[in-house]
């Protein structure tokens, strides 16, 4: 069950999840061979966590897409459906050697440059031209059924809500097949961070109420998509 959860998290869990995504929406695959690859994760928990200010679990950090990344609420952490999904991630990570703490074939690279010379509306454009047919003029999901900004969508606490993350993946996995004259690692590092400005800057998306709570530390990185409790931003 754990990988149906995965791949079919709104519709089987939906009590769950507050959106239209899937964990699978990040995590293609299955998290095998795949965007944000997920082979391995569970030799790597617990691990130090920046924005919790503390040591997670695996089940916290599921815990942490499901109320971010899907809008929702928690998995109970004893329950079947958080057992079949950390089974799950166990077994796609059974080659992996124990005490693993580095994960460097999933590693995504954060996109650099100045955020204050980002342009959102340059990033309109290549949106038009590159993500549309699969994502949607509205935030809708088009054709791939995958919302960016709206209610049906990631809120503001997700990690994809920060702008160099989301030009990381931009850059790294977009589009799926050429399209307006981009493929997939074809995106300078401005225009991925144009494209994540626009759809991060420009379009509404839920709030994350215990946001104010985050890096507890005060080490928000530079591109967080809010303030919090500890204080100013630090560079990334």
């Amino acid at each position: 069950m754990g990988e149906k959860y995965h791949n079919d998290t709104s519709s089987a869990l939906d009590g769950y999840v507050g959106n239209k995504l899937n964990c699978t929406s990040c995590h293609a695959n299955g998290g095998v061979n795949s965007s944000l690859d997920l082979v391995g994760v569970a030799k790597t928990y617990p691990q130090y966590n920046s924005r919790a200010g503390t040591d997670v679990t695996l089940e916290d950090r599921i815990n942490g897409c499901f109320v971010r990344s899907m809008n929702g609420k928690p998995l109970p952490k004893d329950g079947p459906e958080m057992k079949a999904m950390v089974a799950y991630y166990t077994y796609i990570s059974q080659n992996v050697p124990d005490g693993t703490k580095e994960r460097p074939w999933a590693t995504l690279k954060k996109v650099q440059g100045d955020l204050t010379t980002v342009n959102a509306e340059a990033g309109r454009e290549l949106y038009n031209k590159a993500c549309i047919t699969c994502h949607g003029e509205g935030g809708d999901g088009g054709a791939l059924g995958i919302p960016l900004w709206g209610d049906n969508s990631y809120n503001i606490g997700a990690g994809m809500a920060r702008v160099r993350t989301a030009a990381g993946f931009i850059q790294a996995y977009m589009p799926k097949s050429p399209m307006g004259g981009y493929e997939a690692g074809s995106f300078t590092d401005e225009e991925a961070l144009n494209i994540a400005a626009y759809i991060n800057k420009l379009k509404q998306r839920p709030d994350f109420a215990k946001k104010a709570y985050d890096w507890p530390k005060g080490d928000a990185p530079d591109d967080a998509a809010y303030e919090t409790l500890a204080g100013k931003k630090q560079p990334q």
